[in-house]
């Protein structure tokens, strides 16, 4: 009987086996491409990222170093090839003729917050929560809070945050995550007493 044989077995094998890689294998490698509306940092004809596009950028940015739209597209570039460093360097030149770029400000925080600059980190999101759009504030407000708790261990403040955060955000949010984390920096703050 052929099913019950060591070839039908083995051929089973392999049939699952193919289909559980290319089924693992297209949702992971689809985690690694991004958007294709990054601007000029791709080939428009073929949409593949042209890490070379830098160099161009840099180099027209030594002939006009205010070239305010050169700067943006470098810092997105940089973005985009996780040159977090330098995508960090072009924000704050960026900020320097252009203070009122609030999503870039936001990008700076989480940039300076992951490198560990929890001070430099906490200057931008605090701009950005109080001159920011409406649009990004809830954003801003939850990263202000994580600073505060879990990077200056200042609970009280990141409660008050936090509390914001719910106050200004979609009833739709994930506000029992918000409640949760309050409820924790207030064990923590009465810890500390």
């Amino acid at each position: 009987m052929y099913f019950g044989s060591r070839r039908f077995k083995r051929h089973l094998f392999i049939v699952l086996a193919i289909i559980l890689s290319v089924g693992l294998v297209v949702p992971l490698a689809t985690m690694f491409v991004r958007s294709p509306d990054v601007g000029d940092i791709h080939d428009h004809e073929n949409r593949i990222p042209d890490i070379n596009r830098i160099s161009v950028l840099e180099e027209q940015l030594a002939e006009d170093p205010e070239d305010l739209e050169v700067l943006l597209e470098l810092a997105e570039a940089y973005s985009y090839f996780r040159l977090t460093e330098q995508e960090l360097e072009t924000y704050e030149r960026i900020f320097e003729l252009d203070p009122d770029q609030m999503r870039l400000r936001y990008n700076a925080a989480v940039g300076y917050y992951s490198f560990g600059q929890v001070d430099e980190a906490l200057k931008h999101v605090e701009v950005v929560v109080k001159d920011g759009p409406v649009q990004i504030k809830p954003s801003a407000l939850w990263l202000q809070a994580n600073i505060l708790a879990n990077g200056k261990n200042d609970y009280p403040a990141a409660i008050k945050a936090m509390e914001e955060y719910i106050a200004v955000s979609n009833p739709n949010s994930d506000l029992e995550a918000a409640r949760q984390s309050i409820a924790r920096w207030q064990e923590l703050s009465d810890q500390s007493r």
